[in-house]
């Protein structure tokens, strides 16, 4: 979901990518290898081939990563906040979510820093700042004293749940769908233990930007959620 800029509307979440903001993926993420993590063009090329099979998916795909990736320049144009290493950045974005397995896609990030013709950028450094870029989008397990770009990759992965209502069912509907082969009584007792752990914490959100913006209003679409799963439930 796409922030709206501040000046507009704070509190609202859009779904439509406005024309203005249409990313060409494949290039920026070729290109963010190819030119800022010195990985061979070609490779670039064949490693994004093989990303673009999250697209079979529902919700966790590439269009999913252009909303984070616009949310992110929206915010940092807000916030004035220098990512002190966006490049590695964008690429824990693109691979979080390449399976469903956050070690998976942790292996899966790294080894393609490891293509990288420089040995500096593919140092273990940068391979434990991605992991733990990556391990921020867990949000079952919350990261030991999380840095500010840790914080800001979970919220924007998160901005969905501060959607409007429509765009919020639609949400729903594409995460159903993306787990349509689990029989309806596991998934529904799965998403409720999910949405329950979120109301649980303190705060779904870290940085204070979102937590003012979207909190309240993740927080209803939330509940609104779970009401609607104990309702199927008592039907299954």
């Amino acid at each position: 979901m796409s922030l709206i800029e501040a000046e507009k509307n704070k509190s609202d979440i859009g779904n439509k990518i406005p024309k203005d903001t249409f990313r060409n993926i494949k290039e920026e993420f070729v290109d963010n290898l190819y030119y800022h993590l010195s990985v061979p063009k070609n490779k670039s090329e064949d490693l994004f081939g093989d990303l673009s099979k999250i697209d079979s998916r529902s919700y966790h795909n590439l269009k999913h990563c252009e909303n984070m990736l616009i949310n992110k320049d929206r915010y940092l144009g807000i916030d004035f906040f220098k990512l002190h290493n966006e490049p590695l950045f964008n690429l824990a974005i693109f691979t979080h979510d390449r399976y469903y397995s956050i070690n998976d896609s942790i292996k899966y990030a790294i080894n393609i820093l490891k293509e990288s013709t420089s040995e500096k950028i593919k140092s273990s450094k940068n391979q434990d700042v991605l992991k733990r870029l990556i391990k921020a989008t867990d949000h079952n397990n919350d990261l030991p004293k999380p840095t500010k770009a840790e914080k800001l990759i979970s919220d924007l992965d998160l901005c969905v749940l501060a959607s409007n209502k429509q765009e919020y069912k639609a949400y729903q509907d594409a995460i159903r769908q993306e787990y349509k082969d689990v029989k309806p009584i596991n998934f529904y007792r799965a998403r409720l233990e999910i949405l329950e752990n979120f109301l649980k914490k303190s705060s779904i959100f870290k940085l204070p930007f979102f937590k003012k913006n979207y909190e309240n209003i993740a927080r209803k679409n939330i509940l609104g959620e779970i009401n609607e799963i104990k309702l199927i439930l008592t039907k299954l």
